[in-house]
């Protein structure tokens, strides 16, 4: 299976930061590795594995088979010199006369103490272009696409400047199902947090799940909508009438996203299971649903 464009978002200049924030999760991660790999190496009593223990070595194993014979090793090691005298290794250390000095051919060459100093060099700070990459210029659009490869599904976040003639991926994101639609929004429900650079994505899943696109290398979503809890039919009442058990939120694959600018909470959602969703974001709850629909709902 080759790789997957399964979706597109536009975000519009300005609303994206300067400089992305970094999280410390891939140092945690990291240190946990380094935490199992020593305790990998520990016996059940707490000490640490010698690199010789249980190898015996070749003395132990003479000892015990007895000493071989004399007279095969001075045969075995008349053969190993007999092999290798045709490669000339006894001479090899043997200075070669006609070899240039190398202190003759370096004569000519100037030596600068720094990078500043040399004119030949026109990136002084080598770090210099890795920094305007990862910095997001005022005049930059950021392009969100879902990305789908074999069994590995992530959010790119690319830089795109018209002026500059440059569209490169900024970071991505590690999905956690495959991703079917996104829609930018700037609502956050932490009301100390006010505005923000968000995608909410949807998937394969009924969870429409928001990801912070100001954050570089994280792990989980700021917020989710919906439940994973599929709905079940239960058996039929006295009545006749089979109920259903309640479920927030979806109960099939999530097709399409629309976020109300207007109205910055409201984020519309529809789905497989023949159902559109208003969902109030600011109590991460569904508003109303509407049910009238006989075939999944794939587009707005």
């Amino acid at each position: 299976m080759s790789c997957q464009i399964t979706c597109v978002g536009w975000v519009k200049q300005g609303v994206a930061k300067e400089t992305p924030d970094k999280t410390g999760d891939m140092q945690g991660i990291v240190e946990n590795v380094n935490v199992f790999l020593v305790f990998r190496d520990e016996t059940e009593d707490g000490e640490v594995l010698d690199d010789d223990d249980g190898v015996a070595s070749a003395q132990e194993l003479s000892d015990e088979t007895g000493a071989p014979q004399e007279q095969d090793e001075t045969d075995h090691e008349k053969l190993d010199k007999d092999e290798l005298a045709e490669y000339g290794l006894d001479k090899y250390d043997e200075e070669d006369t006609d070899t240039t000095n190398l202190g003759d051919s370096l004569a000519g060459l100037t030596v600068y103490g720094n990078n500043e100093e040399d004119p030949y060099v026109t990136i002084k700070d080598t770090d210099q272009y890795e920094r305007e990459d990862f910095q997001i210029k005022s005049n930059d659009n950021l392009v969100v696409t879902g990305r789908a490869e074999k069994d590995c599904c992530n959010l790119e976040i690319h830089v795109y400047n018209n002026e500059e003639d440059s569209f490169y991926v900024h970071h991505d994101i590690l999905l956690p199902a495959y991703p079917l639609c996104v829609e930018w929004l700037n609502f956050d429900p932490n009301p100390q947090e006010g505005t923000g650079n968000y995608a909410a994505v949807g998937n394969m899943t009924p969870v429409i799940d928001v990801w912070d696109l100001d954050v570089v290398d994280c792990l989980e979503p700021v917020f989710s909508l919906g439940s994973k809890k599929i709905t079940k039919k239960k058996k039929k009442s006295k009545k006749g009438a089979a109920a259903e058990s309640a479920v927030e939120g979806h109960s099939d694959a999530v097709l399409d996203l629309s976020w109300n600018k207007l109205v910055r909470n409201v984020l519309a959602s529809a789905s497989a299971d023949n159902t559109v969703i208003l969902w109030d974001m600011a109590q991460g709850k569904p508003a109303s649903t509407l049910t009238l629909h006989t075939d999944k709902t794939e587009h707005f």
